[in-house]
Order: structure tokens, then C-alpha cells, then sequence
């Protein structure tokens, strides 16, 4: 039996937190999903795909987490949770037993009623069930169909008749997706995709899409915990041996350092290079999770045009996936690539531990750019990668790493840090990295300053304090240095990085938040007088203020500042600025939502570009540049006739006052206005 004074506290907290509860009704779920990944982005200026994460929250809506009938890799799911939190959520699970009530949320470590409010959608509370028969899977799934075009309305210079050179499709995108899935045990789906400027159902696609993907997926049916065929990625550690698909990296916050391997999960993303395609499978076996995996596909590549000994030779590996001229589509799926690898996982309850092995093999030969910084660069054609990772809890204290080797050359990378819970208004992060300048860049994805995980040491500090109710201060210190030569840098440099950040919350109705981040590094003194190369400090700064007001569910009013600076003694010092108002409107009686933006940006040129996420429709991400000078609006309705049925329709327009054409080469725009729209349509059954 449950300890009486613990049912009394529950009580309390009944009496006390039902007010609240009841008075400000839940919002809109698929807002609320947007409002997370607008927070999240927000902390990185890096271009994430988030839809792994719109997607489990989404399947989560429709199958929320029973909290009597979980495990940690369920509520890890919950991206928007602190790692603090998931653990506070498991510990008071596992000790206090099946949880009775949502008022019992509060009484857990580290929970305000906001973070409870956002949980509840994606949540619930009931008795353990038993297992759903394998024969009735598919009779208690849900089908979603999913449609989606759209166009830049200027006409490019590619898709003029004039241009010796064109694109050899239309300038209109098409997007299909299906997919199906029963609980968390069955899912399958497919996705094709022509991008802008690809041909359809002509030239080289005679089929229609340039992409086309798909999967089956099991979980945790019979004996197998998953089960992936198709299209997948993999997931192991802290991403030094093994990570095949895009992932956050240093952000502002400062305790968003630790990566959540979700080990074998299905590929929906329209990332067309880096993800694999065969099978993968996972069994448990006691405490231990065995995975193994093989991937076979064409992948993209700049192939020479001659062979030698009978070998391809190729320059580079193309990661865009545009195939919109003949050079481009020259080439699509040039090379074949062959990936095999497992892990083999303890999953104690304080402790986890996990060996990864990975073989990469491309059947070409890269040929060796003789470029000096590139000299000990990373393997490209092929790799054994094999890796060692560590994570567990002493205490509230979080302590996890990874290190990895590729043993035909030494190559190494290492990675250890931890997250401290010094007191329930004091959390401190630290981590430390050592990469090899030969250390793999491709198909990892470590915690790093540069542009993958090699040719790097640092280590980061990073800490978060809320002295009263509704304020929070946090802040990292980063320092970093790079043995080796970098791009525009001819000689071993370092640099630090610090972060100060404010956020207070007024009421629950209205957030500030003022934000300031400076770096220090070097780069390659430029003078048209002096030939030598010489590195000197590189200075920029960036500083962010914001107020979002909530006036009731329907209304929400977002204003932000945001200031970039950067320069040194060899080049111009260049300052930019972007002033934007967002209002998000959500009829009471209507099932119609409307989010709105107006920007004015003004910046010396696109190197002081401001990055900035904006709203948009359901798997689709837009973090445009704002450069230059002039003004942005978009406009994005979303309108659901039905509770099957949702349909999107955005529009877009960027002003130029000071340019004559926009981009350059074949996406280059006569004159100085550039606008865009699309249409999406979402149907469920």
C-alpha cells in the first residue's frame, strides 16, 4: 500500500493545483508541438531536421505514454524533458509505484506546473494492459496520407529559355508521403520527393520522383525489441562511432550536451545521402540489447570522368541531394556503399554501457585534394570504426562518454562528460573532447565547435540557476583549440566561446528572454601588400531579445531583436540587425489557425546573415538567412474541416531595398523581391 502521507500530499496538491488546471485550457496540441521545436531550434544556429522528433510527438498524441506501463526509452521520446527530468519521472516511477493521478506530477523533482502542462498531450495515466495480439495490429492502426508543392514565384535564371545552362525540371516541389502505424509495435511508410529544378516523369526520372524511401518497422514483438526493414538510421552512444543522421549540436543550453541514442529508428527525412538501407535488428537478451545492421545503396559523388586500373576515382561525396542540371544528375547514385555494424548494449539500472562496431566501404577512390589543410583529413572512401560508451547516474550526478578508434590507422576520438544536479536550483554540465585531425567526420555526428568530430580539443562548462520562481539564468564557457590547419586558418589556432542568457517568467502568460553570445577564434590574415599567411583573432558576437505574451489560448504575440558583429584587424567590421513581430491566432470556434510574421532586417552583407525559425507546416522546417536590407513577411493558415482532414497553405515574401537580382548562378533572381508558396494537405483514416 501506497504511504498515507504520501496520498495526502497528492491531495494537496489536487487542492492546489486544480485552479490552475482548470482555468487555462490545454492548447492546441500540433501548436504546442510547434511552440517545442520553435524552442528547441532556437537554442542552435546549425539547420536541424527535426521531423524524427515532430514525428514521435505527433504518434505520441495519438498513443500517449501510459506512465504505469513505460520504459526510459519511452519517455526519452519526450525531447522537450530534461534529462533531470526523464530520470526524476523514471526514479519516482520505479520507487513509488503505479502512478494514480496528474497531480501527483508536481510532487516530482524538477517539475513546474508549466513543464506538466506541456507533458499532459503527450500522456496518460492508467492501468498496465496487456499486449495487443499480433493479428490485430493492422485493424487498430492509422493511415496518414500526406501531399505537398510548392514554388518560388520569381522565375530563376534556370528556368529561363535563355539560360545555356537549365534546370531540366519545373520550378514546382512535390512531396508524397504515407505511412502506417499500430501503437508502438508496427509502422511502415513511403516517401517521394522532387525537389525544384528536378525533371518528372521525363530525362532520367521516367519513373517521377528523384526520391522515392520506405520502411517496415517492429518493436518490442516476440522476441525482437526492433525489427527494420528499408530505409533506416542508427544511433549509437554519443555519435563518435556511429550516428547517421543529422542531430543538434552545441546550442544555448548549456545542459543540452548529452545525446539521446535511440539505437535502429525508421528514416522519414528527405536526407537522400547520409542514412541506411537494408535491415537492421535488435534482440534483447537479458539486461543486454544485441544489434546488428548491413546497409547497401547508391549514394551521390563527383566521379572523374576517366577510370584507372579499372577503379572509379571520385573528387567528393555530394550530401544535397539536388539533381536539377546534367552535372548534378550526373552524379546521383554514382558509387555503391556498403555499411555492416552492431552493438551490443547493457542496460543496467544505474549503469549502461555500450560497444559499437561499424565498417564503411564506398566502392570508388577518392583522390586526395593536395590542399595543405587538408593533408591529414578524414578517411572518405572507407573505415572500421569501433567504439566504447559509458553512461550512469551517481546520485542526481549524470556522467556518460564514448570513445572510438579506427584501428587501421589510430585515428581517435573521446569524449567524457557529465551533468550536476548541485542543488534543486543549481545544475552544472561539463564535457571534454579529444578528435584526431585523421578522425572521421562522416557518419558521426560528436559534440563539436567545428564542422564534425575531428581535428579538435575543448572543453565546455556550462551552468543553469533559478534563484526565484519564474527566473532562470544559465550560461556555457566553451574553449576550444585545433592541432591541425582549418579552412581560411594555415596554421594550429584556438578560440573560446561564452554564452549568457536570461529568462524570467512574469506571469504564466508572459516570457522575456535576453540572450548574448560572444566568440573569439582566428583566421588568416588578409592584405593585398603582405603575402605572408599569419593567423590573427576573429571576433563576432550575437545578442538576442524576446518577449512572447500569451493573452488567453487564442493569441500569441512574439517580439524579438536580433543583433550580429563580427570582424578583425584585416577585414571591415560588420554589424546586422533583425526586428521581428509574430502573431499566432487560433479561432475558439473554428478549426482554423493563423501564424504571421514581419520582419525588418538590415545587415552590411550575407556574412553577418541572421538565421531565424519561422512556422510552418506539419514535418516541414524553415530557418531562412536574413541578409541584407530589407523586410520579410510570411503568412501560414492551417485549416482542419475535419478532425481526419488538415490543410496548410503558406506564403512568404522577402524584400530587398538595396539588391537589383537575388542569389547567384542558375537560382539567381532579376530584381529585388522574392516570394514563395505552398500548399499541404493531411489526411488520416
Amino acid at each position: 500500500m501506497r504511504n498515507p502521507f504520501k496520498i495526502g500530499l497528492i491531495f494537496a496538491c489536487l487542492l492546489i493545483f486544480e485552479n490552475g488546471w482548470t482555468q487555462n485550457v490545454q492548447p492546441d496540441p500540433q501548436q504546442l508541438i510547434s511552440d517545442i521545436i520553435e524552442e528547441m531550434s532556437s537554442r542552435s544556429d546549425k539547420d536541424i531536421d527535426f521531423t524524427p522528433i515532430v514525428e514521435d510527438l505527433n504518434n505520441l498524441l495519438e498513443n500517449p505514454i501510459n506512465l504505469n506501463q513505460c520504459s526510459q526509452d519511452d519517455l526519452s521520446k519526450l525531447a522537450f524533458l530534461s534529462d533531470f527530468q526523464i530520470q526524476g519521472l523514471w526514479d519516482y516511477i520505479q520507487t513509488n509505484g503505479q502512478i494514480l493521478s496528474i497531480y501527483e506530477l508536481p510532487l516530482i523533482p524538477g517539475f513546474e506546473k508549466e513543464d506538466v502542462d506541456r507533458l499532459l498531450p503527450f500522456i496518460t495515466i492508467a492501468k498496465p494492459s496487456e499486449d495487443i495480439q499480433i493479428k490485430n495490429l493492422i485493424a487498430s492502426g492509422r493511415h496518414e496520407l500526406i501531399v505537398k508543392t510548392g514554388s518560388v514565384l520569381e522565375t530563376a535564371k534556370g528556368y529561363k529559355s535563355s539560360s545555356t545552362t537549365k534546370y531540366l525540371g519545373s520550378k514546382y516541389s512535390a512531396y508524397t508521403r504515407y505511412t502506417f502505424q499500430s501503437k508502438d509495435k508496427l509502422e511502415w511508410g513511403l516517401i517521394a520527393d522532387k525537389d525544384a529544378g528536378e525533371p518528372f516523369f521525363k530525362g532520367e526520372n521516367q519513373k517521377g520522383f528523384d526520391y522515392l524511401s520506405g520502411y517496415i518497422a517492429l518493436s518490442n514483438v516476440l522476441k525482437l525489441k526492433k525489427l527494420v526493414l528499408g530505409d533506416f538510421d542508427a544511433q549509437f552512444g554519443q555519435g563518435l562511432t556511429f550516428w547517421s543522421n543529422l542531430s543538434a549540436g552545441k546550442s544555448s543550453d548549456p545542459m543540452g550536451i548529452r545525446k539521446r541514442a535511440r539505437g535502429l529508428v525508421k528514416h522519414t527525412s528527405t536526407n537522400e545521402n547520409t542514412f541506411l538501407r537494408g535491415i537492421g535488428v535488435t534482440v534483447p537478451i537479458k539486461k543486454f540489447d544485441v544489434t546488428v545492421f548491413a546497409s547497401s545503396k547508391k549514394i551521390d559523388a563527383n566521379v572523374e570522368d576517366s577510370l584507372i586500373n579499372g577503379e572509379t576515382y571520385f573528387s567528393s561525396l555530394s550530401e544535397s541531394g539536388l539533381h536539377r542540371t546534367p552535372t548534378e544528375m550526373g552524379s546521383k547514385d554514382a558509387l555503391y556503399e556498403l555499411i555492416t555494424g552492431g552493438n551490443v548494449f547493457y542496460n543496467g539500472k544505474k549503469v549502461k554501457v555500450g560497444i559499437t562496431y561499424s565498417n564503411v566501404k564506398i566502392d570508388g577512390k577518392y583522390i586526395v585534394d593536395s590542399t595543405l589543410y587538408k593533408l591529414y583529413g578524414p578517411s572518405v572512401e572507407g573505415r572500421t570504426n569501433v567504439g566504447f560508451s559509458l553512461e550512469g547516474f551517481v546520485k542526481n550526478h549524470h556522467i556518460f562518454g564514448e570513445a572510438a578508434i579506427i584501428p587501421e590507422s589510430s585515428e581517435r576520438a573521446i569524449l567524457i562528460g557529465g551533468l550536476f544536479k548541485l542543488s534543486s536550483l543549481i545544475d552544472v554540465s561539463i564535457l571534454g573532447r579529444s578528435y584526431t585531425r585523421g578522425y572521421t567526420n562522416y557518419y558521426t555526428s560528436g559534440f563539436a565547435e567545428g564542422s564534425g568530430s575531428y581535428n579538435e580539443n575543448g572543453i565546455f562548462t556550462g551552468i543553469s540557476i533559478q534563484p526565484l520562481k519564474g527566473l532562470k539564468f544559465s550560461g556555457y564557457l566553451d574553449i576550444f583549440s585545433y592541432p591541425w590547419l582549418k579552412y581560411r586558418v594555415d596554421a594550429p589556432s584556438d578560440g573560446y566561446e561564452y554564452l549568457l542568457q536570461t529568462e524570467y517568467r512574469f506571469s504564466s502568460s508572459f516570457i522575456g528572454q535576453v540572450r548574448y553570445r560572444y566568440k573569439n577564434s582566428e583566421q588568416n590574415y588578409t592584405s593585398e601588400l603582405n603575402k605572408l599567411d599569419y593567423v590573427i583573432p576573429f571576433e563576432s558576437q550575437s545578442a538576442r531579445f524576446q518577449v512572447v505574451y500569451t493573452p488567453s489560448k487564442t493569441l500569441m504575440l512574439r517580439s524579438r531583436f536580433d543583433f550580429t558583429g563580427f570582424g578583425n584587424d584585416s577585414t571591415s567590421k560588420e554589424n546586422g540587425y533583425v526586428i521581428s513581430q509574430d502573431i499566432g491566432y487560433t479561432h475558439p470556434k473554428y478549426p482554423i489557425s493563423v501564424s504571421f510574421r514581419f520582419a525588418i532586417f538590415n545587415t552590411d552583407s550575407w556574412n553577418s546573415r541572421i538565421y531565424s525559425y519561422e512556422s510552418d507546416m506539419l514535418y516541414t522546417f524553415s530557418v531562412p538567412a536574413y541578409y541584407s536590407k530589407g523586410t520579410r513577411t510570411y503568412l501560414l493558415v492551417k485549416y482542419s474541416p475535419t478532425n481526419k482532414i488538415d490543410c496548410w497553405v503558406r506564403w512568404s515574401r522577402t524584400y530587398f531595398s538595396d539588391l537589383k537580382e537575388i542569389g547567384s548562378g542558375l537560382d539567381m533572381i532579376d530584381g529585388n523581391v522574392k516570394s514563395d508558396v505552398r500548399l499541404m494537405l493531411r489526411v488520416r483514416f
